[in-house]
């Protein structure tokens, strides 16, 4: 009986050079190849599926200003009259656009709090079963068979903070709308 290989998975994928050399360290006698030289294009993929997400995420993100524009922009023609009274009482152009911003930044914090949840209730819920590739962990020689997602909390707060910068962008168009409405036109229709 012999042992012909040991797979080492850790987090930092970056740090195998540093691992690998620690390991070789410890045993001088045993051969440690990091996943770099194992598998030669394993950089290539790894840089090929990060651009994909971000062509991904970026189409998503289009799609989603899209979709704040058009319920912003419809929530403001609804409410022509409603601004055109508000401004025709003594509102500014400022108070209108505190209002609407603040309905939106409202509305993507509870979508944000529900998709939070929702999120880390799955991962919790995966952090213990664990996701099983099962024969597919088999071709990829670096990959385990069962992975254990985690939150890294430092990268959900900055998505957050992006969502919510995001929001605010694509619901200027429709505030300047708002802004620029007459209050005589609004009170006429």
């Amino acid at each position: 009986d012999e042992v012909t290989r040991i797979k080492v998975n850790f987090r930092e994928y970056n740090m195998a050079e540093d691992v690998a050399l620690a390991i070789q360290k410890q045993f001088p006698n045993t051969l440690v190849e990091p996943y770099r030289k194992r598998i030669k294009n394993i950089d290539m993929l790894i840089k090929i599926t990060d651009i994909k997400t971000k062509i991904f995420i970026t189409i998503i993100l289009i799609v989603a200003a899209g979709i704040i524009i058009n319920t912003v922009l419809t929530s403001v023609f609804e409410r022509k009259r409603e601004i055109g009274t508000l401004r025709a009482i003594g509102a500014g152009r400022f108070e209108m656009v505190i209002m609407i911003l603040g309905e939106v930044i409202l509305v993507s914090l509870i979508a944000a709090l529900i998709g939070s949840i929702l999120a880390g209730v799955l991962v919790n819920w995966l952090s213990f079963k664990g996701l099983h590739f099962g024969q597919m962990a088999n071709i990829a020689d670096f990959m385990t068979d069962v992975v254990f997602p985690e939150i890294v909390w430092s990268k959900w707060v900055g998505n957050i903070l992006f969502i919510l910068f995001w929001t605010l962008l694509a619901a200027l168009y429709p505030v300047i709308l708002a802004v620029k409405v007459k209050p005589c036109d609004a009170l006429r229709r």
